[in-house]
Formats: C-alpha cells, sequence, structure tokens
C-alpha cells in the first residue's frame, strides 16, 4: 500500500455504553485510532423510512492493518460519521484493510 494514497485522517471509534444511577443507559464514543486512510464513494440510495428521505452513501475506507477494528465501531472523518459494515483483510496477509462503512446524511 502506498502511503501516498492515504491523504485523509480519520479517527476510529469504539462505543462505551454507561448505566447511569437510575438505570438509563448513555451511550459515549471514545477514539481507538487516529490513522490516515482512503475514502473512496460506492453508491448512493435514498430511502423512504417513516414519512422521511434519508440518503444512504455506501463507501471503503482503506487503512493500513489495524488489529482490533470490528463492526460495531465508527469512523469519524472531520464530522461525518460512517458506520463499519465489514472489515476486510485483503489477501490475509496483515497490511491493509478495506472497511466496508455507510453513511446516513
Amino acid at each position: 500500500m502506498r502511503s501516498g494514497n492515504l491523504k485523509n485522517k480519520v479517527i476510529l471509534e469504539q462505543k462505551s455504553v454507561l448505566t447511569d444511577t437510575l438505570g438509563a443507559e448513555n451511550t459515549t464514543w471514545s477514539t481507538f485510532k487516529e490513522c490516515y486512510a482512503s475514502i473512496e464513494p460506492l453508491r448512493g440510495q435514498e430511502l423512504f423510512v417513516s414519512q422521511q428521505i434519508y440518503n444512504k452513501v455506501m463507501c471503503r475506507i482503506r487503512l493500513r492493518y489495524t488489529d482490533g477494528i470490528k463492526t460495531d465501531m465508527r469512523v469519524n472523518h472531520n464530522g461525518h460519521i460512517f458506520e463499519i459494515e465489514s472489515v476486510v483483510d485483503i489477501r490475509e496477509k496483515k497490511q491493509e484493510l478495506h472497511l466496508m462503512c455507510s453513511e446516513v446524511v
């Protein structure tokens, strides 16, 4: 993987669920890792749900291999939040990861 293609600084975030004294669950996101990646839009679609229109953009985020990335994490890039749908280790060599993500706009 050529480092020149990794132009976008992204933050990989992991979810933490905390329960307060009343038993209510609060979800917070903390930084798992900051790194450089390539973000490539693949396709977009419009969804009509509950009387509202949502735009959904599918993209591939390429980055150097990092152990521990899971589908319950998300990617933050300049305030754009991408939900990770699958994590693919390219050629299973632990050198490059492709994160298949969706961004709901």
